[in-house]
C-alpha cells in the first residue's frame, strides 16, 4: 500500500552530529517523502542530481525526482523492527557534492499499544430465528430439547402433521400459528398389470363394446414386444383397425 507523503526539513548550518529522521514505515508499505534541502544552499544554488543507498538491503529507494532545492523519493520494504540509515549523495549546480544521512525505522503498522493489545467486544447481536423438530404439534408448553428460550418468530416442524408452526407471544402466553404443511400422501393411479392384464387403462383406452384393454393385444416373448395375433380379426370393420388374414398383419383403410 502507499502512504501519504511526508516532508523532511533539513536545518541550516553544520549537520555534524545531527540526526535527520525520516518518518517510520511498515515493511510492506511504500512511503513517499519530500526532503527540503534549501536551508543548506546558497540563494542561487540548486540540486541537479541525487542518488541514494540504504544500510538495510531490504529497503528499496525509488522514484527519486529533483525539484529545484528539494527532491522526492519513495522507500519500499525493509526489515521489521530495524533502524536503517539512508545515505543521499546530492550533486549541486555549483559543482559541490554533498552527503546526507537520514535514519528510518521499520515498524509494524496499526498497533497503537505495545504488549498485549486488549480485544474490545461490542454487545451481542440478535440470535436469529431458531428451528426445532417435534414429534407432535407444539403447544404453549413447548420446550426445546436444548433448553433454549422460545422467541417470537421461532419455528417448529411437527413430524406428526408435517407442518411448520411459528411462535408468537400473546399477553405473555406462547402461541403457535400453522403456516405451511407438506403433503406426503399421494394417491397414484393403479398400475397396469401386464402379466395378467387385469387392470385397464381407463375408458379412453378401453374397447367399451368388448371390454378389452389395450394390453390385451400385446405380449412379451423372448424379451420382445409382440402383437397377440389371436386377438386380431381376419375381417376388419373399423377404419385403422389392425387385422390378421393369416398371411400378414395389415391396417384397414376405409375411404
Amino acid at each position: 500500500m502507499t502512504a501519504p507523503t511526508d516532508f523532511i526539513d533539513v536545518p541550516s548550518g553544520s549537520l555534524c552530529g545531527v540526526s535527520v529522521s525520516i518518518a517510520c514505515k511498515g515493511p510492506n508499505e511504500d512511503r513517499s517523502y519530500f526532503l527540503e534541502y534549501g536551508n543548506q544552499l546558497d540563494p542561487d544554488d540548486y540540486i541537479t542530481a541525487v542518488t541514494a543507498v540504504a544500510g538495510d538491503e531490504l529497503i528499496a529507494i525509488t522514484n527519486i525526482v529533483v525539484i529545484g532545492r528539494r527532491f522526492r523519493f519513495t522507500l519500499a520494504g525493509g526489515t521489521i523492527n530495524q533502524v536503517s540509515g539512508v545515505e543521499f549523495t546530492i550533486t549541486l549546480k555549483s559543482g559541490d557534492v554533498r552527503t546526507l544521512v537520514c535514519v528510518v525505522s521499520i515498524k509494524a503498522q496499526g498497533v497503537l499499544q505495545s504488549g498485549n493489545v486488549p480485544v474490545v467486544m461490542g454487545s451481542q447481536g440478535a440470535r436469529g430465528t431458531q428451528i426445532w423438530f417435534s414429534d407432535s404439534d407444539p403447544t404453549s408448553e413447548f420446550t426445546p430439547d436444548d433448553g433454549s428460550a422460545v422467541n417470537n418468530g421461532d419455528v417448529v416442524y411437527s413430524q406428526s402433521s408435517n407442518s411448520f408452526y411459528v411462535a408468537s407471544y400473546v399477553n405473555s402466553v406462547l402461541t403457535w400459528t400453522k403456516t405451511a404443511a407438506i403433503i406426503t400422501t399421494v394417491t397414484a393411479a393403479s398400475p397396469i398389470d401386464t402379466a395378467t392384464n387385469t387392470t385397464t387403462l381407463g375408458t379412453v383406452a378401453d374397447n367399451s363394446i368388448e371390454s378389452k384393454a389395450v394390453t390385451d393385444f400385446f405380449t412379451v416373448m423372448s424379451g420382445r414386444l409382440c402383437i397377440n395375433r389371436s386377438m386380431l380379426s381376419a375381417t376388419p370393420t373399423q377404419d385403422g383397425e389392425l387385422y390378421d388374414n393369416g398371411a400378414l398383419i395389415g391396417i384397414n383403410y376405409e375411404d
